[in-house]
Formats: structure tokens, C-alpha cells, sequence
């Protein structure tokens, strides 16, 4: 993660989410339209979301993990000042699949994967016509990372435990939802997934640290009761960028 230090002085809360909008629609001659009733109920329905399925992942995993982090993360951080050899020199670090296969054999590492559930068994999706039992794994619309074990090399969460503000700690070092699978809600449900695995297995406080200027993802973590209590530096290929450290009491 390279080089790290806390937060000095007040810190500022999270972003609010946006206020709707009280300003009437343009109607693209200098003038504005009502909206009125009728014409609001005439939008089309949005279609229900797909139940989705929440597992540990295994090291058949591996390549759909290393191939999804690698486009969540290129999509999020091409535009943040690093150059290309810079991301592609982190992503050939952290997103290979033999550094995946890694991180699914670290016992201090915990890996969940969410799947569609209405997706066929593996056991009776077989290529039977070849006779070669073929097995087609479900596409993966997300995965989270629990760190069991980084939580004393944080400034932020140690001195914030002085008064045991944030005790018994764990991390949600990576969460990544696949493009195009954004707004199912698919984050929340992992999350919360993981704190109530978390809190089983005896730890009373989640952190994590999310990128300054990943405004969805902040917004996301807000509202599940995280609160922004320091920042530390983030090395991506060489290039720092700024994490904000969140936490929350489970």
C-alpha cells in the first residue's frame, strides 16, 4: 500500500448523497415543463432485480477474480493522474491470476463471490455432447476480501483504539462489482454478508480504506454506518494516490 500516515486535526464527514432536484426539466427552447403526473407514471417499469447467490470463492475462481478486479480497477483509476505503466505495473502485481490463486490460499485472506442464483448447477452444467465434463462456471458479479491480519499496520485504526473506539478489528480490503452489474445492490448485499460473518467469528469493528475521489463507493459506505476517521497512501505502481480510512462498530 506503500508509505502510510493518519489524519491530522478534524476530519471532515462524508459527502451527503445528492438532494433531488427541485429545478422543472428544460424543454430545449429557453423554457422549462412541468412534470406532471400522467406523464411520470408513463415511464416504463424497471425490471425486478435478480436474486443473487454469495459464496466463498476457491481457487477455480481465480482467473474470473483476477480478470474482474483488473477491469473494476482500470475503469476507476485511468483517469487519476497515474500513467499506463504505472497501472499496468500494479495490476501485474495484484491482479494476476497466480496472484489471486494467492490470496484464496492465505488463511489470514477471505474471499466471497457473488453469482445470479438462478444460474444453472455446475454439477449438471457439463458438456455431456463431448463426453469430456466440461464444467461452466457461473459468471462472477462481485467479490469482497476480508484481511484478518492488516489491521494493526493501520495508524488510523491503532490510535483510534487507544480509547477502544474500534476494537477487535477486520478489513474489507477489495470490494469490486463486475461493469454493468452496478445498482442491484449487489455492494450492500456483500457487505452485509461479510460484517455478519465478521461479527460471528467474534470481531466488533470493519474497516476499510476507499480511493478520495470514488464518490459511489463512499456514498455506498455511508450508508451503511461507515464513518471517516483517517487516510493513508495508496501506491499504485508508483504513483500516490489517497485512500480514506472509514470504520464502523458492528
Amino acid at each position: 500500500m506503500g508509505s502510510i500516515s493518519p489524519t491530522n486535526g478534524s476530519i471532515p464527514p462524508l459527502p451527503a448523497p445528492p438532494a433531488p432536484s427541485t429545478t422543472a426539466p428544460s424543454n430545449g427552447n429557453g423554457t422549462t415543463t412541468e412534470k406532471r403526473g400522467p406523464l411520470h407514471h408513463q415511464q416504463p417499469p424497471q425490471p425486478p432485480k435478480k436474486p443473487i447467490a454469495i459464496r466463498k470463492a476457491t481457487p477455480q475462481d481465480a482467473a474470473q477474480i483476477a480478470a474482474l478486479g483488473a477491469a473494476v480497477f482500470t475503469t476507476t483509476f485511468k483517469d487519476s493522474g497515474c500513467t499506463d505503466e504505472q497501472l499496468r505495473a500494479f495490476l501485474d502485481e495484484a491482479y494476476t491470476v497466480d496472484a489471486i490463486r494467492a490470496t484464496l490460499e492465505d488463511p489470514g485472506l477471505i474471499t466471497f463471490v457473488a453469482v445470479d442464483r438462478d444460474m444453472p448447477d455446475n454439477d449438471n452444467d457439463k458438456d455431456n455432447n463431448n463426453n469430456n465434463n466440461i464444467v461452466t462456471p457461473p459468471p462472477i458479479l462481485a467479490f469482497l476480501l476480508l484481511n484478518t491480519t492488516s489491521s494493526p499496520n493501520e495508524p488510523a485504526i491503532a490510535n483510534a483504539r487507544s480509547p477502544n473506539t474500534y476494537p477487535s478489528p477486520v478489513e474489507v480490503q477489495r470490494l469490486y462489482v463486475a461493469l454493468g452489474n452496478h445498482g442491484r445492490g449487489i455492494g450492500k448485499q456483500l457487505m452485509r454478508y461479510a460484517e455478519a460473518f465478521a461479527v460471528e467469528r467474534g470481531y466488533v469493528t470493519c474497516w476499510l480504506g476507499v480511493w478520495e475521489r470514488n464518490f459511489v463507493a463512499q456514498r455506498l459506505y455511508a450508508g451503511l454506518g461507515y464513518v471517516r476517521i483517517g487516510e493513508h497512501v495508496f501506491d499504485v505502481g508508483g504513483d500516490a494516490q489517497t485512500d480514506w480510512i472509514l470504520a464502523k462498530r458492528l
